[in-house]
């Protein structure tokens, strides 16, 4: 999982994430940072990495972080 802010071609760049956030070390919040989640390793006191990747991502994780969730960081 992680936070990112896209460039104009939508590719995730650091540099602008950096700025969003108020430079190194910066404690703004970022209405630009959209945050992804790849997978879900760990839930509700259960370890899941020797779940099936689709289970994982398509039936626990996209149950609790729907698609297209809008929110600041």
């Amino acid at each position: 999982m992680e936070a990112v802010v896209l460039d104009e071609k939508g590719r995730s760049d650091f540099g602008l994430l950096q700025q969003s956030l108020g430079g190194r070390g910066g404690r703004k919040s970022s209405s630009d940072a959209i945050f992804m989640a790849f997978d879900l390793l760990y839930f509700d006191g259960r370890y899941l990495r020797r779940a099936d990747l689709d289970v994982r991502r398509h039936h626990l994780l996209e149950d609790l972080v729907p698609a297209g969730e809008q929110g600041d960081l």
